[in-house]
């Protein structure tokens, strides 16, 4: 987000223990562009602060008194869609992380990540990217595809300028940014993503994103694919 052009962003923070919430609070402290409008314990006080408040984006935590972070998600997303979700948790489990990209979060953090990699994760979420730590990018790959399909068959289905598409989606790019990039209009980056999901068999950003940097990583993709573009290297005008 830029401050000069953008309104502020408006946070809800929602975990179980105070001192977590105090020290989420002090994101604002060194961040103008950011403004902590509520604080939740439970899920049920998540929801309903967000019906009154309305925030932009909610940092939340995947276990909470009450329900869990994932289906507060979930109902978060169907009651407004346009609200971004960080999930910031303790937990490293496969299961959880897959649960909270099917419930449509935007990020998933670890809590032993400093300040300013949560400050990233909500500057990439609000442009439309998502956030997610290597280490959590690699879970989630093991539970979507599973030790019995590392030859990953979409990599074969996809051309050079899918990939190349599909490496700016892992960098946290918006459609509207890809578009600009490759002189495309943004319906037709739509168009190429609806392509890219049904041949990866994924139905999320934040899936497909999983899959490629893994692939990547590997060295699936060959010396020729598109490297993992982010938005932040659009700035200082790499390719």
């Amino acid at each position: 987000m830029n401050p000069a052009s953008s309104p502020r962003l408006r946070l809800l923070i929602v975990d179980d223990h105070q001192v977590v919430r105090m020290g989420l609070r002090l994101l604002e402290q060194d961040n103008d562009w950011l403004r902590v409008v509520g604080e939740a314990a439970t899920a049920e006080e998540a929801l309903r602060l967000c019906d009154l408040l309305r925030p932009d984006a909610v940092i939340m935590d995947i276990r909470l008194a009450g329900g869990s972070g994932t289906e507060t998600c979930r109902k978060l997303k169907q009651r407004q869609p346009e609200i971004k979700v960080l999930m910031l948790t303790s937990f490293l489990s496969e299961g959880l992380i897959i649960e909270a990209i099917d419930a449509g979060a935007d990020g998933y953090l670890l809590k032993e990540c400093d300040a300013g990699e949560i400050v990233r994760a909500l500057q990439t979420i609000m442009r439309g990217g998502i956030a997610m730590s290597p280490e959590i990018s690699q879970k989630a790959l093991r539970a979507r595809v599973g030790p019995r399909r590392p030859e990953h068959a979409w990599v074969k289905e996809l051309n050079v300028r899918e990939l190349r598409i599909l490496g700016y989606v892992a960098g946290g790019l918006t459609n509207k940014e890809i578009a600009s990039e490759l002189e495309l209009s943004p319906q037709t980056v739509r168009n190429y993503l609806e392509r890219i999901f049904l041949k990866m068999d994924v139905e999320r950003r934040s899936a497909a994103a999983v899959l490629y940097t893994q692939a990547k990583a590997a060295g699936l993709l060959g010396s020729g694919a598109a490297p993992v573009e982010s938005a932040s290297d659009e700035r200082r005008g790499r390719p």
